[in-house]
């Protein structure tokens, strides 16, 4: 099974990092191998949680550069900007979202940055603008 390294945004502000193997969108909980206590793994309840950032591993960003600027590359993707209820807010894209599900997964436009895609959940925004069309998340419940 495949490990990512991530940092944890919760609802409060807390940011933890570490590697996950079992993260699932659908699946309430995943398991967290935390950086800082090796050997010391938590149970995240996704409920818990703002967003996942996903490290790509590179340093720098550089390499990504032309792959996130090239349509050629991403067909399918959908401008977005995403405005959390605590003001934070990111331009980027999106592929595939679904409203049933718990979140979505999106890529900044940063590339400067180290990470390539980011987990958001519908609950921790105040709102998601996609190819120019707003949509408003106040009082949002998993259906």
């Amino acid at each position: 099974m495949v490990t990512s390294n991530v940092a944890i945004e919760y609802g409060d502000g807390t940011v933890v990092e570490g590697r996950v193997k079992d993260f699932r969108p659908q699946r309430p909980v995943f398991h967290l191998s935390l950086a800082e206590m090796q050997g010391t793994v938590t149970e995240v309840a996704m409920d818990d949680v703002k967003a996942i950032w996903f490290d790509n591993g590179d340093s720098d960003g550089a390499s990504d550069q032309d792959a996130h600027d090239s349509d050629e590359r991403h067909p399918a993707r959908n401008n977005s900007t995403v405005v959390f209820k605590d003001g934070e807010m990111m331009e980027g894209y999106t592929r595939a979202m679904n409203l049933d599900h718990r979140g979505f997964f999106f890529t900044p436009s940063d590339t400067q940055g180290p990470d390539e895609h980011i987990f958001v959940m519908y609950s921790s925004l105040r709102h998601l603008e996609v190819n120019g069309v707003r949509i408003y998340f106040t009082n949002w419940k998993e259906g």
